[in-house]
């Protein structure tokens, strides 16, 4: 401990363990910490909207969480479950929110984008300098998963609820 907080002083919580100090984290044997999830439904998706996909990383963009996409595309009324790995930075990060429909093209099937944000990349990559501009990506909105538990992702308004 190297700050002095009050919290750390009070005793555990009865179901987590017995009424000791917290800093000393002695659990129960058989007590299990709640899972470390995050769903996320959409909400408001256009009418042709048929399926969709979502890619999350942390705050610092140095791990990033399961893909959804491909052929794992969900429905649109699915929703996605992340199992978040533990002591990662949140908020947490979109690296892609894609909504598709299937279309006919040259006779093969394709994909169709209806919709994409993402959350990581502010500005649009100059491939003359190599470097970033300063030219704002125009898919880029401050849309952030706050923590562990459900959210509906609103494409009308372009924002997180919690559930």
């Amino acid at each position: 401990m190297n700050n002095f907080e009050i919290e750390n002083w009070l005793p555990m919580e009865p179901a987590m363990g017995p009424p000791l100090p917290r800093f000393l984290n002695i659990l129960w044997p058989w007590y299990k910490p709640p899972e470390e999830i995050v769903t996320v439904a959409l909400r408001n998706p256009p009418s042709e909207a048929e399926n969709w996909s979502l890619s999350l990383c942390d705050w610092d963009i140095t791990v990033p969480i399961r893909e959804i996409s491909g052929k794992d595309r969900l429905d649109i009324t699915e929703a996605a479950t992340f199992e978040i790995p533990s002591g990662l930075k949140f908020p947490l990060r979109i690296l892609a929110l894609q909504l598709t429909k299937w279309i006919e093209w040259e006779g093969t099937p394709a994909l169709q984008q209806i919709y994409y944000v993402q959350s990581f990349r502010p500005y649009l990559w100059d491939w003359d300098k190599g470097d970033w501009s300063d030219e704002p990506d125009p898919t880029y909105k401050e849309v952030f998963i706050p923590e562990y538990g459900s959210y509906r992702y609103n494409v009308s308004t372009e924002r997180f609820e919690k559930v």
